[in-house]
Protein backbone atom coordinates (compact mmCIF):
# COMPACT_ATOMS: atom_id res chain seq x y z
CA UNK A 1 0.00 0.00 0.00
CA UNK A 2 1.64 3.58 -0.89
CA UNK A 3 1.27 6.48 1.58
CA UNK A 4 -0.77 8.60 -0.78
CA UNK A 5 -3.87 5.62 -0.27
CA UNK A 6 -3.22 5.59 3.52
CA UNK A 7 -3.84 9.34 3.60
CA UNK A 8 -7.04 9.07 1.72
CA UNK A 9 -8.08 6.83 4.28
CA UNK A 10 -9.12 9.58 7.18
CA UNK A 11 -11.71 8.38 9.30
CA UNK A 12 -15.28 9.98 9.98
CA UNK A 13 -15.43 7.62 13.20
CA UNK A 14 -17.71 4.89 11.72
CA UNK A 15 -16.79 1.30 12.54
CA UNK A 16 -16.75 0.64 8.65
CA UNK A 17 -13.97 3.72 8.55
CA UNK A 18 -11.80 2.38 10.99
CA UNK A 19 -11.99 -1.42 10.21
CA UNK A 20 -10.83 0.00 6.73
CA UNK A 21 -8.11 2.38 7.95
CA UNK A 22 -6.49 -0.54 9.80
CA UNK A 23 -7.29 -2.55 7.35
CA UNK A 24 -9.02 -5.15 9.18
CA UNK A 25 -12.81 -7.53 8.94
CA UNK A 26 -15.59 -5.98 9.50
CA UNK A 27 -17.62 -6.53 12.71
CA UNK A 28 -20.44 -9.16 12.19
CA UNK A 29 -23.47 -10.13 14.43
CA UNK A 30 -24.97 -13.31 15.72
CA UNK A 31 -28.54 -14.37 14.97
CA UNK A 32 -29.46 -13.01 17.83
CA UNK A 33 -27.90 -9.93 17.12
CA UNK A 34 -25.16 -9.49 19.51
CA UNK A 35 -21.40 -8.82 17.93
CA UNK A 36 -19.05 -11.39 17.07
CA UNK A 37 -15.25 -10.31 15.61
CA UNK A 38 -12.63 -12.43 15.59
CA UNK A 39 -9.98 -10.23 15.84
CA UNK A 40 -7.55 -10.15 18.84
CA UNK A 41 -5.72 -6.83 20.45
CA UNK A 42 -3.16 -8.46 18.83
CA UNK A 43 -4.10 -8.42 15.35
CA UNK A 44 -4.87 -4.43 16.00
CA UNK A 45 -1.83 -3.79 17.41
CA UNK A 46 -0.25 -5.92 14.40
CA UNK A 47 -2.03 -3.58 11.93
CA UNK A 48 -1.05 -0.41 13.84
CA UNK A 49 2.55 -1.07 13.85
CA UNK A 50 2.67 -1.96 10.18
CA UNK A 51 0.40 0.97 9.11
CA UNK A 52 2.41 3.55 11.32
CA UNK A 53 5.50 3.00 9.58
CA UNK A 54 3.65 3.81 6.50
CA UNK A 55 2.28 7.25 7.67
CA UNK A 56 4.51 7.77 10.36
CA UNK A 57 5.88 11.95 9.73
CA UNK A 58 8.93 11.12 10.56
CA UNK A 59 9.32 9.49 7.46
CA UNK A 60 6.37 11.32 5.48
CA UNK A 61 7.00 15.08 5.99
CA UNK A 62 3.84 17.07 5.18
CA UNK A 63 0.95 18.12 6.89
CA UNK A 64 -1.45 14.71 4.92
CA UNK A 65 1.16 12.67 6.63
CA UNK A 66 0.67 13.90 10.06
CA UNK A 67 -3.11 14.11 9.82
CA UNK A 68 -3.07 10.18 8.89
CA UNK A 69 -0.81 9.48 11.29
CA UNK A 70 -3.11 11.39 14.10
CA UNK A 71 -6.29 9.17 12.27
CA UNK A 72 -4.32 6.31 12.85
CA UNK A 73 -3.50 6.90 16.38
CA UNK A 74 -7.14 7.44 17.41
CA UNK A 75 -8.50 4.63 15.53
CA UNK A 76 -5.70 2.18 17.46
CA UNK A 77 -7.06 4.14 21.05
CA UNK A 78 -10.39 3.66 20.28
CA UNK A 79 -9.95 -0.21 19.36
CA UNK A 80 -8.04 -0.92 22.04
CA UNK A 81 -10.14 0.90 25.11
CA UNK A 82 -12.71 -1.82 26.01
CA UNK A 83 -15.21 0.35 26.89
CA UNK A 84 -15.11 2.23 23.62
CA UNK A 85 -14.86 -0.86 21.53
CA UNK A 86 -17.71 -2.18 22.90
CA UNK A 87 -19.73 1.35 21.72
CA UNK A 88 -18.32 0.37 18.66
CA UNK A 89 -18.96 -3.38 18.26
CA UNK A 90 -22.41 -2.78 18.91
CA UNK A 91 -23.12 0.26 16.66
CA UNK A 92 -21.55 -2.64 14.23
CA UNK A 93 -23.60 -5.08 15.17
CA UNK A 94 -26.34 -3.12 14.94
CA UNK A 95 -25.45 -2.08 10.63
CA UNK A 96 -24.66 -5.47 9.80
CA UNK A 97 -28.18 -6.83 11.03
CA UNK A 98 -29.25 -4.09 8.66
CA UNK A 99 -26.81 -5.15 5.95
CA UNK A 100 -28.21 -8.83 6.14
CA UNK A 101 -32.34 -7.55 6.61
CA UNK A 102 -31.17 -5.46 3.45
CA UNK A 103 -30.01 -8.40 1.76
CA UNK A 104 -32.97 -10.86 2.54
CA UNK A 105 -35.42 -8.03 1.36
CA UNK A 106 -34.66 -8.65 -2.28
CA UNK A 107 -35.19 -12.39 -1.49
CA UNK A 108 -37.86 -14.50 -2.87
CA UNK A 109 -40.62 -15.57 -0.55
CA UNK A 110 -39.78 -19.00 -0.44
CA UNK A 111 -36.31 -18.06 -0.15
CA UNK A 112 -37.04 -15.82 2.92
CA UNK A 113 -38.90 -18.78 4.71
CA UNK A 114 -35.48 -20.96 4.20
CA UNK A 115 -33.56 -17.95 5.67
CA UNK A 116 -35.86 -17.27 8.32
CA UNK A 117 -36.03 -21.16 9.58
CA UNK A 118 -32.52 -21.05 9.26
CA UNK A 119 -31.75 -18.03 11.17
CA UNK A 120 -34.48 -19.28 13.84
CA UNK A 121 -32.63 -22.59 14.10
CA UNK A 122 -29.44 -20.73 14.60
CA UNK A 123 -30.70 -18.20 17.14
CA UNK A 124 -31.94 -21.30 19.23
CA UNK A 125 -28.63 -23.07 19.06
CA UNK A 126 -26.62 -20.06 20.24
CA UNK A 127 -29.17 -19.30 23.38
CA UNK A 128 -28.69 -23.04 24.21
CA UNK A 129 -25.31 -22.66 24.35
CA UNK A 130 -25.29 -19.38 26.12
CA UNK A 131 -27.91 -20.82 28.80
CA UNK A 132 -25.31 -23.78 29.23
CA UNK A 133 -22.82 -21.53 29.99
CA UNK A 134 -24.71 -19.87 32.13
CA UNK A 135 -25.27 -22.77 34.09
CA UNK A 136 -21.86 -23.92 34.03
CA UNK A 137 -20.33 -20.65 35.50
CA UNK A 138 -23.18 -20.65 38.15
CA UNK A 139 -22.06 -24.28 38.91
CA UNK A 140 -18.73 -22.98 39.15
CA UNK A 141 -19.41 -19.80 41.23
CA UNK A 142 -21.35 -22.49 43.59
CA UNK A 143 -18.55 -24.44 43.94
CA UNK A 144 -16.02 -21.78 44.44
CA UNK A 145 -18.53 -20.47 47.15
CA UNK A 146 -18.41 -24.05 48.92
CA UNK A 147 -14.27 -23.95 48.88
CA UNK A 148 -14.18 -20.39 50.37
CA UNK A 149 -16.76 -21.67 52.97
CA UNK A 150 -14.95 -25.37 53.79
CA UNK A 151 -11.48 -23.21 53.95
CA UNK A 152 -13.38 -20.42 56.57
CA UNK A 153 -14.13 -23.53 58.55
CA UNK A 154 -11.20 -25.08 58.25
CA UNK A 155 -9.37 -21.98 59.53
CA UNK A 156 -11.64 -21.36 62.76
CA UNK A 157 -11.12 -25.02 63.14
CA UNK A 158 -7.47 -24.81 63.54
CA UNK A 159 -7.75 -21.35 65.11
CA UNK A 160 -10.13 -22.56 67.95
CA UNK A 161 -8.03 -25.63 68.35
CA UNK A 162 -4.61 -23.87 68.57
CA UNK A 163 -6.38 -21.06 70.93
CA UNK A 164 -7.66 -24.15 73.17
CA UNK A 165 -4.15 -25.61 73.00
CA UNK A 166 -2.29 -22.13 73.97
CA UNK A 167 -5.01 -21.95 76.61
CA UNK A 168 -3.69 -25.73 77.96
CA UNK A 169 -0.28 -24.75 78.33
CA UNK A 170 -0.84 -21.41 80.12
CA UNK A 171 -3.04 -23.45 82.46
CA UNK A 172 -0.08 -26.19 82.79
CA UNK A 173 2.42 -22.69 83.26
CA UNK A 174 0.56 -21.53 85.92
CA UNK A 175 -0.04 -25.44 87.70
CA UNK A 176 3.71 -25.84 87.88
CA UNK A 177 4.38 -21.90 88.88
CA UNK A 178 2.36 -22.40 91.65
CA UNK A 179 4.10 -25.80 92.40
CA UNK A 180 7.10 -24.41 92.27
CA UNK A 181 6.24 -21.41 94.63
CA UNK A 182 4.80 -23.97 97.11
CA UNK A 183 8.20 -26.03 97.70
CA UNK A 184 9.91 -22.71 97.54
CA UNK A 185 7.31 -21.10 101.09
CA UNK A 186 8.33 -22.22 104.72
CA UNK A 187 5.70 -25.00 105.45
CA UNK A 188 3.67 -23.13 108.35
CA UNK A 189 1.80 -25.21 110.71
CA UNK A 190 -1.55 -24.05 111.78
CA UNK A 191 -2.06 -23.18 115.41
CA UNK A 192 -4.91 -25.26 116.80
CA UNK A 193 -7.61 -23.38 118.70
CA UNK A 194 -8.24 -23.44 122.54
CA UNK A 195 -10.93 -25.70 123.02
CA UNK A 196 -12.15 -23.64 126.20
CA UNK A 197 -13.10 -20.29 124.75
CA UNK A 198 -16.38 -18.57 125.19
Amino acid sequence: MQFSECCWRTITKTTSDMCRLMELPLPEADEIGRPSWNVTSADISKAYRRLSVLVHPDKNPGEDARKAFEALNDTYRKLRDPSQLDEILKGAAVAAVQRREAAEATATPDERIAINHAKAVKANDLRKKETSGFQAEILRQQQQKQEIAKRKRMMASKSRQKKIKEEEEVGQELENSDKDDEDDRPVLKRRSKPKFMF
